[in-house]
């Protein structure tokens, strides 16, 4: 999202969390959440602070978090209290783990480029241009299934299986 980082920053003035857990019984590296990696964390995080949380998961996957806009923005640009962290349980070193980063691939990159265009991202999204890509896209699977598909299907899936 282009206004990413005004986004979080609003919601945390709206809604100011007293209370975030976070699940990392499995975190996710790389370009998620399709291409993702699966890492097992075995971790439950809590904090009164949703900053500080994002800080330390950060710094659990070997990231530097002044690399990561939205918590540059926010740090900067939201009024609170800042505490101490305490860390009871696991020892941060005992859990961190260097993450690989998000990739730039060519999806990504059409995706930022229309993001910076006002007038393409309004024709992407704010269209029915996108739904008439998605529309075409979904024509071209089912033909495709009609042509192709039925060989594939007759030559590997098991019909014996109940349907």
């Amino acid at each position: 999202h282009p206004k990413f980082d005004m986004v979080m920053h609003d919601l945390l003035v709206l809604l100011k969390p007293k209370f975030v857990v976070m699940d990392a019984t499995f975190a996710m590296e790389g370009n998620g959440p399709n291409r993702g990696i699966v890492i097992p964390m075995n971790l439950i995080l809590a904090s009164s602070d949703l900053i500080a949380m994002d800080k330390l998961c950060c710094e659990i996957m070997g990231i530097d978090w002044t690399d990561i806009n939205y918590l540059n923005f926010v740090d900067q640009h939201y009024q609170r209290e800042e505490a101490e962290p305490q860390i009871i349980g696991e020892k941060i070193e005992d859990v961190t783990q260097k993450f690989l980063l998000p990739y730039d691939d060519l999806a990504v990159r059409a995706q930022r480029w229309v993001y910076k265009n006002y007038f393409l991202t309004r024709l992407c999204f704010g269209t029915p241009f996108l739904n008439m890509l998605q529309g075409c896209l979904n024509v071209y699977r089912k033909v495709d299934e009609e042509i192709m598909g039925k060989e594939w299907v007759n030559k590997y899936w098991d019909n014996s299986l109940p349907r």
